[in-house]
């Protein structure tokens, strides 16, 4: 089955999925890959956790391979070991080394190095041919300073290569995040290569893959159908197949092979629902709670629905791109950022409870913006005491932390306050109705949160410090004295 449209077109999915059967093959972002690759330049393929990137770079090899100059080497980085910098490159060259069957040179017994994989390279294209184009997928794979050291590799390697030698190498690294942080700046490891996006689905090609793929099983369906697969799956390929696929086995057993809007909607209802989120869902958390502003992002979006960019807290990178798109949790259309579809809104609004959010925030230091998320919820939950009570306990925690901040002492009391980078907040006056701790006699040890209220009578004053004892055998009750009677005398 094959369907083409200019720019993309329906192919069969040749990977090793239960239930995908078909999958959208984007020419032009191919087309672009490769454009870049005959120009001797290096790519760095950016995209959401499961936007089949994996399937792209095939796609390239094909296209390359088309060409006749240029041999594509494709590297699964999760079939190498990464105990140690030495493992990790003998075993990265032994890969290539068989990839390149009887072209290869005799593989050392072991690449301890990068400088050692780096000379690797350049013998590899030295034998060869045709030009090398090294396409490493599975960038998460690795731990961040393999990452840093093969991007490094990869970078020498192409910047030392001579202009006129017969056989260039060039190398494509497909990744999220983790590649658009060390892809940007002046002095980023492979800050050389040209960056590529993959794109969410738009809703013609949502149509089409979920069209094919229910076909694909030996089903109808019916236009009330896609149109709710649109809004429950819109935009995302694993989702789409997913949904797909669950709605043909629902199915089966009808009168008439054909799935209808409430077959759908009883899948869907099944689907998110469940107590494990969904691979890209999980994904698209956790590279969200990564960073409380793109989390705080995230929430006005399900708070409003639409986020303008100019408004938004994310930062925009060399690609153009930032941590919200390449969650797939978001899109941006025209400068306004939305969630992909339903799904996400549904598992996030689920996910990101308002314990989960002051706890996340409380995490990371940010004072301020936990106060200002928690203290509207704490009128608009008045009506159920159990998330009152929640509420309530979780301020108390954050009073607690910040009067605990508040009494350490500065390693250099010289230093004003100003120089804090959180500023603390009083937390008495943002938020009303705080429980105070309870006041005795016994005075012996000072609470962390003391009313600051003035005494108003000498008599009350006399009696208080007569039961505090004198102001000499117990200084920290004579300073509090002090304290409270500068507060005025009636």
């Amino acid at each position: 089955m094959t369907s083409s449209t200019p720019g993309w077109q329906i192919v069969p999915y040749e990977g090793d999925s239960p239930f995908k059967k078909v999958r959208v093959r984007d020419d032009t972002r191919i087309q672009t890959v490769a454009r870049h690759l005959l120009a001797h330049e290096c790519v760095a393929l950016l995209g959401p956790p499961l936007s089949e990137k994996t399937a792209v770079l095939r796609d390239v090899a094909d296209v390359l391979a088309a060409t006749g100059r240029y041999r594509p080497l494709y590297v699964d980085l999760w079939q190498t070991r990464s105990d140690d910098d030495a493992t990790f490159f003998t075993s990265l060259a032994v890969q290539i080394a068989q990839t390149l069957g009887d072209e290869s040179i005799a593989v050392l017994e072991r690449v301890p190095t990068p400088r050692a994989f780096q000379n690797f390279l350049l013998a590899c294209a030295n034998v060869s041919h045709r030009h090398l184009a090294l396409l490493v997928d599975h960038l998460q794979a690795l731990p961040p300073d393999l990452i840093h050291s093969l991007l490094l590799a990869l970078r020498s390697a192409y910047m030392e290569r001579d202009a006129d030698a017969p056989a260039q190498l060039v190398a494509v690294v497909t990744g999220s995040m983790n590649l658009v942080g060390l892809s940007t700046g002046p002095t980023s490891p492979f800050n050389i290569a040209r960056p590529v996006v993959a794109l969410p689905l738009t809703p013609e090609q949502t149509v089409a893959l979920a069209q094919a793929t229910i076909e694909a099983h030996g089903y109808g369906v019916s236009p009330k159908a896609l149109e709710r697969i649109v809004a429950w799956a819109g935009g995302d390929r694993y989702l789409v197949a997913r949904l797909c696929a669950w709605s043909a086995e629902m199915a089966q057993g009808y009168r008439r092979p054909v799935v209808t809007q409430t077959v759908v909607e009883r899948v869907a209802d099944c689907l998110w629902l469940a107590d494990q989120e969904l691979p890209p869902i999980r994904e698209a958390i956790r590279m969200i709670e990564e960073d409380p502003d793109t989390m705080l992002d995230v929430l006005h979006l399900l708070d409003h629905g639409g986020l303008p960019r100019t408004r938004s807290r994310q930062a925009i990178t060399r690609t153009g791109t930032d941590r919200l798109q390449l969650s797939g949790a978001a899109v941006l259309a025209e400068g306004v950022y939305s969630l992909k579809n339903q799904a996400y809104r549904h598992a996030l609004a689920r996910h990101f409870t308002t314990e989960r959010v002051a706890h996340v925030l409380r995490i990371a230091g940010r004072w301020n913006e936990a106060i200002e998320y928690l203290a509207p919820r704490l009128e608009a939950d008045s009506k159920s005491q159990i998330a009152n009570r929640r509420v309530r306990s979780l301020l108390s925690a954050i009073s607690r932390q910040l009067s605990a901040i508040s009494q350490f002492p500065a390693p250099n009391s010289r230093l004003p306050t100003s120089h804090l980078h959180h500023p603390i907040p009083n937390i008495q006056y943002l938020i009303p109705n705080l429980p105070q701790p309870a006041r005795g006699r016994n005075c012996s040890k000072p609470s962390s949160s003391l009313s600051t209220r003035p005494i108003r009578s000498k008599r009350r004053a006399k009696s208080w410090r007569a039961g505090c004892g004198s102001a000499s055998a117990t200084p920290t009750c004579a300073s509090i004295w002090r304290t409270r009677r500068r507060g005025g005398w009636s």
